[in-house]
């Protein structure tokens, strides 16, 4: 950009290539790319090591795993699977062998180190019993699924590449929704794919999630108003949300968003929390200002572009 007002960058350009994960990796090993994201024990194992490179980790700021934002299933369903899932179970499979472990989150508007954190999700989902949701809604068990006017409480769990890691963590959905009387199935899709099945909303449940901030206001209207949600939601939530944007202050502002995200998991079961986890970045030794970097980060900095380069032999 030759009218860019900033700090001169290092480099002329940039490039990203869109590959899939093995590929990505085998890439990296042969010297093709600088830099590939590890954060999967899959990955982590495969590149470690590689030679004249180094691991760069810190906290990721990222919430979700359990998102059911197309809106697919019914609110019934959704909030069976909130009650049903054992999120540690998924979280330990996610992080082992990445020297990694941390808190069950509860939030996707803060993180847990964040002074105005609440875990909702813990207080959206006590005391609810995933067959009692269900029969309320007037599904019956028979066999080993709950089933409504003849067909199984059923969804599938869309992945992505072909990491084993997240194939475990499918597979265990599987058996603990089968435990609750839900059938689970499970969606395989190319890396590739990402993007259009999330942006046209085609999957009932997916383990992504979302970028986290430093204030829930922004993430609060983003997810939880109805019209950023093809009208699912609630009058009574939208007009929690406008009184919370004239709040001044940072502290009451975020209490208030933390009572409309816990009002909105209750209500809505749309997104749940399972995991932030760690940013890990193999990276050429000489590599300069890339990788984990919190808010640091160039996709939440943009001066930061301007510093990526090669540290000077």
């Amino acid at each position: 950009n030759d009218k860019w007002w900033g700090e001169k960058p290092l480099l002329e350009r940039i490039t990203f290539r869109q590959m899939e994960a093995s590929a990505a990796r085998a890439a990296f090993k042969n010297g093709e790319i600088d830099s590939v994201g590890a954060s999967s024990l899959t990955a982590y194992k495969d590149v470690e090591g590689t030679a004249d490179s180094e691991v760069r980790r810190g906290q990721r700021l990222f919430a979700g795993g359990l998102n059911m934002s197309s809106f697919r299933l019914p609110v019934e369903m959704r909030k069976a699977i909130f009650a049903a899932v054992d999120r540690k179970a998924l979280a330990d499979i996610r992080f082992q062998g990445l020297n990694w472990s941390e808190e069950l989150p509860g939030s996707m508007l803060l993180m847990p180190f964040s002074e105005y954190y609440q875990d909702n999700f813990s207080k959206a989902t006590e005391g609810v019993e995933a067959g009692k949701v269900l029969e309320e809604a007037g599904y019956k068990k028979d066999g080993d699924f709950y089933k409504k006017d003849g067909k199984n409480a059923k969804f599938a769990v869309t992945t992505f590449g072909d990491d084993p890691v997240s194939g475990a963590m499918a597979q265990t959905l599987v058996q603990q929704m089968k435990s609750a009387g839900i059938e689970c199935t499970i969606d395989n899709q190319p890396d590739a794919n990402f993007a259009d099945i999330m942006g046209n909303k085609q999957f009932d449940m997916t383990f992504s999630g979302f970028t986290v901030g430093s204030d829930g206001t922004l993430a609060t209207s983003q997810y939880y108003l109805k019209d950023n949600n093809d009208g699912e939601g609630s009058d009574e939530i939208d007009k929690l949300i406008a009184e919370m944007g004239k709040i001044q202050d940072a502290t009451e502002r975020n209490k208030k968003a933390n009572e409309i995200e816990l009002k909105h998991m209750k209500e809505f079961a749309m997104m749940g929390t399972i995991f932030n986890g760690p940013d890990i970045f193999v990276v050429k030794k000489t590599l300069a200002n890339w990788g984990a970097a919190l808010f640091g980060s160039p996709r939440l900095n943009p001066h930061m572009w301007s510093n990526i380069g090669w540290i000077k032999e």
